[in-house]
């Protein structure tokens, strides 16, 4: 962006930052979030705010997140019939990052994994910004096919079995521990080692990692997380999952539980709530940042307060 030589405002970082929202990479996308990293000025780099300052051109390095447009639509529809409407659409890893992260740690440079069923999601801040952001297509639902498969049982049971019985690591479990699984299509159980069903789980949650590890490896942030990595998600509470990590990445790893919150913590507390612990973050972050909304009904404004009322109450 032209400067003519004049000093950088914060209109001037705001206009920039709209020029690469702009720059999607099809018409089939929707842009979500524009984050800068660092900017640019004249011939140098590397700043990470040139308010003030004087020069001729500006530019930015900056996180691009985007999302299928006709996926939002189909949001957008199923809302519009349950007779809600959208305030703003953020993507998973941001929602999950501001209810379990620390300053500190976005600082310092942390890798979060929010594992799923279907998909890891994967967020790497340092310097207090967002350096990367991308999702595997592999998750908690991979575990439970594994299991259905190497155990021939039903997926449904599989499911029992990962919850009741899943550790992350082989070494979590007696040798000489039996269970009962139901075989498929019989009636009756049949006695299954539970080592093997941790051999199973062990195998898939290695993979896991080693897929993320290599995906921060590809775009050279490894060796910037001095704050390890922080996992989260439904997946991440199978005990022994910390120490798996651990095992890959050859760093530490922390468990992600929402913060922030009180009241209800009780029953959010866990890191299956960490994405809708962090959609309500976001939503008084720009409450309080006085952002202001636009309905076509003014029968939502009282529903608003009210909700506004219990967001505050839940995060004070």
């Amino acid at each position: 962006m032209e400067l003519a030589g004049k000093e950088v405002t914060p209109r001037d970082l705001q206009q920039v930052l709209e020029m690469a929202r702009s720059q999607t990479p099809s018409d089939q996308h929707e842009t979500l979030h524009v984050m800068p990293i660092q900017y640019r000025l004249d011939e140098e780099a590397g700043l990470a705010n040139p308010i003030g300052r004087t020069g001729t051109k500006l530019g930015v390095s900056a996180q691009v997140i985007t999302a299928s447009l006709p996926a939002i639509e189909v949001l957008r529809k199923v809302l519009d019939q349950a007779k809600l409407g959208i305030q703003a659409i953020v993507a998973q890893p941001l929602a999950s990052a501001r209810a379990v992260l620390t300053p500190d740690e976005r600082d310092m440079g942390v890798a979060l994994l929010d594992i799923g069923g279907g998909t890891t999601e994967i967020a790497v801040y340092g310097a207090g910004t967002m350096r990367h952001v991308s999702s595997l297509m592999v998750g908690a639902n991979h575990v439970t096919h594994d299991l259905a498969v190497g155990l021939r049982t039903p997926v449904m049971e599989a499911e029992r079995i990962k919850r009741q019985y899943g550790r992350a690591l082989q070494s979590l479990i007696d040798t000489d521990d039996m269970i009962a699984v139901q075989g498929l299509g019989a009636k009756e159980m049949q006695s299954i080692p539970r080592k093997l069903i941790g051999e199973i789980i062990e195998c898939r949650v290695e993979e896991i990692f080693a897929l993320a590890l290599q995906r921060i490896q590809e775009q050279e942030l490894a060796g910037s997380l001095s704050a390890g990595v922080v996992i989260t998600g439904g997946a991440s509470v199978m005990p022994g999952m910390t120490r798996a990590g651990e095992a890959v990445f050859e760093m530490p790893v922390r468990l992600g539980l929402p913060a922030q919150i009180s009241g209800l913590t009780d029953l959010v507390n866990t890191p299956m709530y960490a994405t809708g612990v962090g959609l309500a973050l976001f939503g008084r972050d720009r409450l309080l940042a006085g952002e202001t909304y636009h309905f076509d009904h003014r029968s939502i404004s009282g529903a608003l307060r009210r909700m506004t009322g219990w967001v505050q109450r839940f995060l004070e």
